[in-house]
């Protein structure tokens, strides 16, 4: 029983990693085969980062299930330890600190918070917790709970993931109020902006927690410019977005091959 188990596991395993390399492969040949005066080249400029080869030892008792980094430090996302994240120097590789303790406790975080490094900091959340926790990136740091941790509420909405904009709103990508994909907010739960329908917003076969499912996807910040990519899981759709006063303009987008879910009841 445990081997056929471990089997279907695996074929699991396979068919999600195979899914995801699909939707990258389909999501390059889109803009490699796209010719017009919005190049990827020009809503995107190359910024390179210039990082030097290290070899570095990730702790043996945690899975790494993210990383995260700028031109200074690279950060691994840990599910196995009570505390979330590990802190790299990208220069040396030595681990420079753990933070992000997990639990329900003052400025504890919730399991599960995924995000990203924007400015000075590291942005994570959990939509299911409805929390957002902010984590200072000071090398000196010797903090290990989050810098702050605020809560936010949105109705009939669920995301799969937010990154800042600014100090105070948040972009979100999953299904606002089950029919838009992408959604401008505050903590006090104001809304500035929505756009983009569900590919499935009409679909009667979808119910509000599938129609979350088949439209979660990531979100790219630009590292300098208010300029986002959006993309849906196993699909090709993909959004470029500048955003300016809390609103939306879309740019260009790609929705060529649609996700191919289907719902059994």
């Amino acid at each position: 029983m445990k081997k056929n188990q471990s089997l279907s596991n695996n074929k699991e395993v396979r068919r999600i990693s195979l899914g995801a390399v699909i939707s990258i492969l389909s999501i390059v040949v889109l803009l490699s085969s796209c010719k017009s005066t919005n190049s990827f080249y020009d809503l995107f400029p190359n910024n390179p980062i210039t990082l030097e080869g290290v070899m570095t030892e990730f702790d043996t008792h945690g899975n790494v299930e993210d990383l995260y980094c700028n031109d200074s430090v690279l950060i691994a996302y840990n599910s196995g330890l009570n505390k979330s994240f590990t802190m790299y120097d990208l220069k040396t590789g030595n681990m420079v600190n753990e933070f992000g303790v997990i639990g329900h406790g003052h400025n504890e975080i919730p399991k599960g918070c995924f995000g990203g490094i924007f400015g000075n900091s590291l942005v994570v959340s959990k939509d299911v917790n409805k929390v957002i926790a902010r984590f200072s990136l000071m090398k000196e740091r010797n903090n290990c709970f989050a810098d702050t941790i605020i809560t936010y509420k949105l109705d009939e909405t669920m995301l799969s993931q937010i990154v800042p904009v600014d100090s105070e709103c948040y972009l979100g990508l999953g299904a606002y109020q089950w029919n838009k994909h992408y959604v401008i907010f505050d903590t006090k739960g104001h809304v500035y902006d929505s756009t983009t329908p569900l590919y499935n917003a009409n679909d009667e076969h979808f119910n509000k927690f599938t129609k979350f499912l088949s439209n979660q996807g990531v979100i790219i910040r630009h590292p300098i410019e208010d300029k986002y990519v959006g993309t849906t899981n196993n699909s090709s759709i993909i959004d470029f977005m500048k955003i300016k006063d809390n609103h939306i303009y879309h740019i260009k987008g790609y929705h060529n091959i649609l996700p191919s879910w289907e719902t059994k009841h």
